[in-house]
């Protein structure tokens, strides 16, 4: 059987160290961790007394010895104090807290948790005595050399068999022992042999100086909670050095920290309070409330500690009166501070402590996100709990569920609407003044007053530009939403601000509208860039009203209605007005205007009529080559009457026959009608040009006809001469017909042509010749305008007959690209002519059941275009 042995732990005396000098490593910590024992033990204040710091004897008494020269540290406080059973079984206890137990004590809650901080004199000296009373009682001594429980030779000492001595005084043995006056109940604590004097303990040899001590002062300063929200008592930290009094008097002035308070009227805030189940955040800016928001408290791990926030964004101006009030810049001071149970828990807040992450945020986006350099407050929690739990060595707390939910949720949500109002709502709050010179200019200012601050945006610019900002700042859906209050102060302002603008801009522009135009569109213009205003204004309201809003919001709100309901009626007005000006305007428009408009489209008519001259003087050069060409032929004909019957095969339709047939007398009787067609229609274009008001589109269509008309008669003087010539419609082979067309006549303008086998092709139908010809004639002459020298034909399909006619040229102009469509219409060119053309043609090709398009799908250089017979 084998055998048990029983076993336990022990308790080395060097444990002393590890929960004494090695684990609270600041000398600022351990003083504080005492400053919390008295604040737990009740007493309204402490007083932490320096003495023997310039001149002591610690280096010329005995190692185990100390005087009342020895350099000294004596905290005292007038709380409960401690009887014996109390230090035997609670001070002298390891670990023990009664803290753990008892959560407060006369509406204070305890600060301590873990029993260690006893061992922060240890940091600071060598020797410590302590001497106590409780009220009715005797005073207790007890004196330890923490030498004694540096024993690290023998492994089995444990700190339990270090023997102290508990002495019993009189009321007149510790007067004449000590030399204290006596009191009624309270402890002091007097640390002497200091190690930050002469301990080998602080390797960089530091020393209490002047610039310790005001380090000292700072973090005091900070340890309470300025608001003091945990106990209806105040609590009074006194520092005394009196050796450094003529040093600086700082450091013997009383301690206080009402920053926050200070701050509250020159900046912009956001206070967050979580209790009872809701979280209420008001928002302020530099004293003027904005919003109040109730919603519900969804949290989790902490729904039950009573939570503050308070957050100050400073700008430039707020952070001179910042440096002139503390003496120190912003981001030396610190940032977001942390109190749990009204004491401050470092290193949370201080300089360069970026324990929120905030500026990791600040260099992901620079000009969205707020940093420790423009934000400072403080995090309150009342912890009955025990929620939060904090590190052994006083600097922190775990990183457990509700560390990261008081961080990662509830801070992040209030510090995230302070940052939208200051980002999209104030646009930063931005000042003329160059930031860097503000402080120098606030501190070198004895008169400087907040009235000299100067501002890039007015007030009712920022005002109106908050509120429509307004639902993305709260950032919360309306089932969360417990009550909203809506600042009524500046639902006001944006209504009379608005109002006083309209009505002011109204009547000033009014004064000068019946006399000038430009008046008149200075105040159209502005009415309408307010109702793109309004717009943002309305849609803001509307999402507002989903809220739970307070009656007063409601009403409130109502009012800017009103003010969109005033702009609307003037816009009425307005227009009105507009109406009758412009009417009046064109009523009495003077005849010196309508004179040069009339010699401009005179001149524009003159210039078409010259143009149609020219046009008929080249179609009557063009008849003469025909009837030359007439002739020639015919000669050329008689002499190879076996050539000529092979070209009458080939040519069926244009060089047949050049007899002149009833049919020709028929086509020279149309010439003569078509000529007195041209004639009555100029008639009639220089009347209508003639008259005040023209029609712009009807003097276009009748110059369309006229060039129709020309067309036509170039057409019939090209065939004039020819053979088996038809004037009506009749069965025509147009894919053969089109290729001996642009095979006589592309010679004319000096151009190439190519017919990818398209005489090879069949396809009748009844036509009138003369019209497909003008189609020909026109396609030819624009490809002629576009520089082009060949002209190639291609078919595409027989089913329905289908062709490409396209050229080399320039190919279409870049203002069609993206529609080609419109150069079909009328007017419109693509070349140097009238623009009449290819309309022209898609109302010929389209009386032969035929259309036209442009297209690009294929690989020529010039135009292209495909005329499909259906």
């Amino acid at each position: 059987m084998s055998e048990i042995k029983e076993l336990n732990f022990k308790t080395n005396v060097l444990i002393k160290n590890i929960l004494g000098k090695e684990l609270i490593n600041n000398d600022n910590i351990a003083i504080m961790e005492l400053v919390k024992n008295s604040f737990d033990a009740l007493s309204k204040n402490v007083i932490i007394e320096f003495k023997n710091i310039k001149s002591n004897d610690d280096h010329l008494i005995q190692p185990g010895a100390y005087t009342n020269n020895t350099s000294k540290i004596i905290i005292r406080d007038f709380g409960i104090g401690m009887d014996s059973t109390d230090i035997e079984n609670k001070w002298l206890n390891i670990a023990y807290s009664d803290k753990k137990k008892v959560k407060s004590k006369h509406g204070r809650l305890m600060a301590g948790a873990k029993g260690v901080g006893r061992f922060s004199c240890d940091r600071l000296g060598q020797f410590l005595d302590i001497y106590s009373k409780k009220s009715k009682s005797t005073y207790y001594h007890l004196k330890i050399d923490w030498k004694d429980f540096e024993i690290e030779s023998d492994k089995d000492a444990e700190i339990n068999q270090i023997k102290l001595k508990l002495e019993i005084l009189s009321n007149e043995e510790f007067i004449s022992q000590t030399g204290y006056t006596s009191f009624e109940n309270g402890t002091i604590l007097e640390i002497s042999k200091l190690h930050k004097v002469w301990s080998v303990y602080n390797e960089k040899k530091k020393k209490w100086n002047v610039d310790s001590f005001l380090d000292l002062r700072k973090h005091l300063e900070k340890l309470i909670n300025p608001n003091q929200a945990y106990t209806s008592d105040s609590f009074e930290i006194k520092l005394l050095a009196k050796e450094f009094h003529s040093d600086n008097k700082l450091i013997n002035s009383p301690i206080n920290n009402p920053i926050f308070q200070k701050l509250n009227f020159r900046t912009t805030s956001i206070e967050a309070i979580v209790e009872n189940g809701t979280i209420i955040s008001t928002l302020k800016d530099k004293g003027q409330e904005i919003f109040i928001l109730e919603e519900l408290n969804n949290l989790i791990h902490i729904k039950n500690c009573k939570t503050k926030l308070t957050l100050y964004y400073l700008n430039p101006y707020s952070k001179g009166y910042f440096k002139k009030e503390t003496g120190t810049e912003l981001k030396n001071y610190g940032s977001i501070y942390l109190f749990l149970n009204g004491f401050r828990i470092p290193p949370y807040g201080e300089p360069n402590n970026d324990w929120l992450g905030l500026e990791v945020r600040k260099g992901q986006g620079y000009a969205r996100n707020l940093g420790t350099r423009e934000v400072i407050g403080q995090i309150e929690i009342i912890d009955e709990e025990e929620k939060f739990r904090i590190i052994s060595s006083r600097e922190g707390l775990v990183n457990n569920d509700a560390y990261l939910e008081l961080t990662k949720q509830l801070f992040m949500k209030i510090f995230t609407r302070l940052e939208k109002f200051v980002v999209n709502g104030l646009k930063w709050d931005s000042t003329i003044h160059e930031d860097k010179n503000i402080e120098k200019l606030i501190e070198n200012d004895p008169e400087w007053d907040i009235t000299k601050e100067r501002y890039k945006e007015t007030e009712d610019i920022k005002s109106r530009r908050i509120f429509e900002s307004l639902k993305s700042i709260i950032n919360v859906t309306n089932k969360n939403v417990v009550d909203f209050t809506i600042s009524e102060d500046l639902i006001k302002r944006i209504s009379a601000q608005q109002k006083e603008k309209v009505e002011k801009e109204y009547q000033k522009l009014l004064q000068k509208f019946t006399n000038s135009n430009e008046s008149r569109d200075a105040l159209i213009k502005f009415f309408e860039e307010q109702t793109q205003i309004d717009k943002k204004i309305q849609d803001q309201i509307k999402q507002l009203n989903k809220y739970k809003l307070t009656e007063k919001s409601k009403i409130a709100i109502e009012s800017i209605n009103d003010v969109l309901k005033l702009k609307d009626s003037y816009l009425k007005e307005i227009n009105i007005y507009k109406e009758k000006a412009d009417k009046a305007e064109k009523n009495n428009k003077s005849l010196f205007e309508l004179t040069k408009e009339l010699e401009r489209k005179n001149a524009l008519i003159e210039k078409e009529r010259q143009k149609l001259i020219k046009q008929n003087k080249q179609l009557e050069e063009e008849h003469k080559k025909e009837v030359n060409k007439r002739k020639i032929a015919e000669k050329e004909a008689n002499s190879e009457r076996e050539k000529a019957k092979r070209e009458k095969e080939k040519n069926t339709y244009l060089l047949a026959d050049k007899t002149i047939n009833t049919d020709t007398h028929s086509l020279i009787h149309n010439i003569k009608i078509t000529s007195a067609g041209i004639n009555a229609s100029i008639d009639n274009i220089i009347y209508e040009l003639q008259q005040p008001h023209i029609d712009k589109l009807s003097v276009i269509n009748k110059i369309s006809r006229i060039k129709y008309n020309n067309d036509k008669v170039l057409a019939y003087s090209k065939l004039i001469s020819k053979a088996d010539f038809k004037s009506d419609k009749f069965p025509i082979n147009i894919p053969k017909y089109i290729n001996e067309y642009l095979g006589l006549n592309t010679r004319d303008f000096s151009m190439n042509y190519h017919s990818n086998g398209l005489i090879n092709e069949s396809f009748i139908r009844n036509i009138n010749i003369v019209e497909l010809s003008m189609v020909l004639d026109n396609l030819i002459s624009n490809s002629k305008k576009a520089l082009a020298k060949t002209i190639i034909v291609d078919t595409i399909t027989t089913d329905p007959f289908t062709i490409l006619i396209a050229d080399d040229g320039k190919g279409l102009h870049h203002d069609f690209v993206n529609n080609p469509e419109i150069i079909f219409d009328l007017g419109i060119t693509n070349t140097d002519g009238s623009g009449i053309g290819l309309f022209t043609v898609r109302d010929l090709l389209s009386d032969m059941n035929a259309s036209i398009e442009y297209t690009n799908s294929y690989n020529y250089k010039g135009a292209c275009f495909k005329i499909i017979f259906k």
